[in-house]
């Protein structure tokens, strides 16, 4: 992966803005993708057809389910092509192994119905992070992600919607208006014929795999975003610019007469002239369709031929003839039997039913009441709780010594700055659990300290703490001696240490 030969420019970019991106890079590479997108969707379509022509739902359910496989080849070769590389549909079906057997099952059951797919597709084929490693990265790229991620997948599958409604509304444009047929007898023509069947299921592969780049790139183009804003790759870029052009300048040696003498060869090549092209008229003749009356007699003689009027003769047995052609009490006797039979059928549905919501309520019952208890132990347990470090430092009042302001001045003209003010630190933060209550946690950060403290008096002091210690931790700049000494005043002043 070469950040220098990116064919996007990497910087960082809102999530949306990030979907967006794909339109451009799906119509940069189109071709190559709907060819990969092809080398895996193409046998499958070909074996559902073969197994299951005449199941076009469990058909049409089948090839809807595999869409994932199907996009991870196109996700491969668009990883490689947005850094130059510009492999060919042939090397990247070469690589079937690497694209599509890691997390195959699972994508395929449990993570199929997943909003967020387009993004988490990247983690299992191009990192191959499985387990906890896979839960913790992409709890990373989640954040500020999920919501557009999810709108993607709700976006996709509304376009592909309306574009096979529009197939099916076009076909049906396409029947005559003397065959008197409705939307719901197409569907019904559909199913019943295997030659239709073949075409919705065309028209439906035909439309995931129109669909199918866009998806792919805008999930690609917001895992690529995020990794810019985690890895920092824009300013790595600039770092490397600011490096060409210093190395550039040192070894510049080219006389500045050469570069004359170029400049006027260049000048000098004849402009190629660009040939006219004239348009290429042809005569196209169409066919007029036949009268209106003309048509109709067609329809009509079809109709009242031999295919649409063929009657058939079933003999039955005789002894099914006379099981049927019994007298009248045996059938009263047996309809009175079956009526017995529903009312039975029909109490013990109703007494199913009534179970059921009895069920169901108990369940709600239940489930709030855990959720009470399970809230009120929680509350109880967070209030309780004390963390044992915070910022890396032991928050237990034994750890300090009796004079935290004296032993940090002692530390501070010893030359041990950062254990004066860490010390001092630590001293606030454990003021601010034991007498103020404060709810630190052992992840929390310095400003998520300072948000938690507030504007009280332990607040204040931790502000004024962390004007100090900020600078020194992480820029090196140590204070001066006089502020030193006022926050030691006002610490003390406070009855932090």
């Amino acid at each position: 992966m070469d950040l220098a030969n990116a064919q996007v420019a990497i910087r960082p970019r809102s999530p949306w803005e990030a979907v967006d991106l794909r339109l451009l890079m799906a119509r940069r590479w189109y071709g190559a993708l709907l060819g990969c997108w092809l080398v895996t969707a193409l046998p499958v379509f070909v074996v559902l057809m073969l197994l299951f022509s005449g199941q076009p739902m469990l058909l049409f359910f089948l090839l809807w389910w595999s869409k994932p496989l199907h996009e991870r080849l196109p996700l491969w070769l668009l990883s490689r092509v947005i850094f130059g590389a510009v492999p060919s549909v042939l090397e990247t079906a070469a690589q079937w192994r690497q694209a599509l057997l890691p997390q195959c099952a699972q994508t395929l059951t449990w993570r199929r119905l997943s909003a967020t797919r387009s993004l988490d597709m990247p983690v299992a084929v191009l990192e191959h992070l499985g387990g906890a490693a896979r839960r913790q990265r992409l709890g990373v790229l989640h954040r500020s992600n999920t919501g557009p991620a999810s709108w993607l997948t709700i976006l996709g599958v509304h376009i592909e919607g309306f574009l096979q409604l529009a197939g099916m509304l076009l076909l049906f444009l396409l029947v005559p208006t003397q065959a008197a047929m409705t939307p719901l007898d197409l569907l019904d023509v559909i199913g019943a014929s295997s030659m239709s069947t073949a075409f919705g299921a065309l028209l439906v592969f035909a439309i995931m795999g129109l669909v199918a780049p866009f998806y792919v790139a805008g999930g690609f183009a917001m895992y690529l975003n995020r990794r810019t804003e985690l890895e920092a790759w824009d300013i790595e870029l600039k770092f490397r610019a600011l490096r060409d052009r210093f190395l550039s300048r040192r070894r510049s040696s080219v006389p500045t007469g050469a570069l004359l003498v170029l400049l006027c060869a260049l000048l000098t090549v004849p402009e190629i002239g660009r040939a006219e092209i004239g348009e290429l008229e042809s005569d196209v003749h169409l066919s007029r369709a036949a009268p209106f009356v003309e048509a109709r007699d067609q329809i009509e003689t079809i109709k009242a031929g031999e295919h649409f009027n063929q009657v058939r003769t079933y003999q039955i047995p005789k002894f099914l003839r006379d099981w049927f052609e019994r007298d009248a009490d045996v059938a009263v006797t047996r309809e009175w039997e079956l009526q017995w039979l529903a009312s039975v059928i029909r109490f013990v549905a109703t007494a199913g039913q009534a179970a059921l919501w009895v069920g169901l309520a108990v369940l709600l019952i239940w489930l709030a009441w855990q959720g009470w208890r399970r809230a009120d132990w929680l509350s109880k347990r967070h209030r309780n709780s004390r963390p044992v470090q915070v910022l890396g430092m032991t928050m237990d009042q034994r750890s300090l010594p009796e004079d935290p302001a004296a032993q940090a001045r002692s530390l501070w003209r010893a030359g041990r700055q950062r254990d004066a003010l860490a010390l001092l630190l630590q001293a606030t933060l454990i003021y601010l659990i034991d007498k103020e209550q404060c709810p630190l946690l052992d992840s929390d950060t310095e400003l998520d300290c300072l948000h938690k403290a507030g504007s009280t008096f332990g607040g204040e002091c931790l502000q004024a703490v962390l004007a100090l210690w900020l600078p020194l931790a992480y820029a090196h700049r140590p204070a001066e001696q006089t502020d030193f000494d006022q926050l030691c005043n006002q610490l003390v002043a406070c009855g932090a240490i």
